[in-house]
């Protein structure tokens, strides 16, 4: 298990890391001949027959480590918070008595 730490650099990584990624989709979007981001997707300025293929991958590696920035952190969102202790029990919930 990762250690738990805050504040804000790990904060500002998650969010630059994102950031990149949709850099990245511009950038490589506007280089490949013939995309169009309403008709195709991400994943197609990855594809082997990319000109640029390389600025989505870097774009990628970014947003992993924006995902591990933001997993690392302590939860500050409370559906995040549920999700990792669990839904408290209440009386009488989800039960399915007659």
């Amino acid at each position: 298990m990762l250690p738990r730490v805050r504040g804000r650099p790990l904060a500002a990584i998650a969010v630059a890391g994102q950031l990149a990624f949709v850099v990245a989709w511009a950038v490589a979007g506007a280089l490949q001949t013939g995309y169009a981001p309403a008709d195709q997707a991400v994943s197609d300025l990855a594809a082997l027959t990319a000109d640029n293929r390389w600025i989505v991958g870097l774009g990628l590696v970014c947003l992993a480590m924006s995902d591990t920035a933001q997993a690392t952190t302590k939860a500050s969102w409370p559906a995040t918070a549920i999700a990792a202790r669990g839904l408290p029990r209440t009386r009488g919930s989800m039960s399915h008595r007659r």
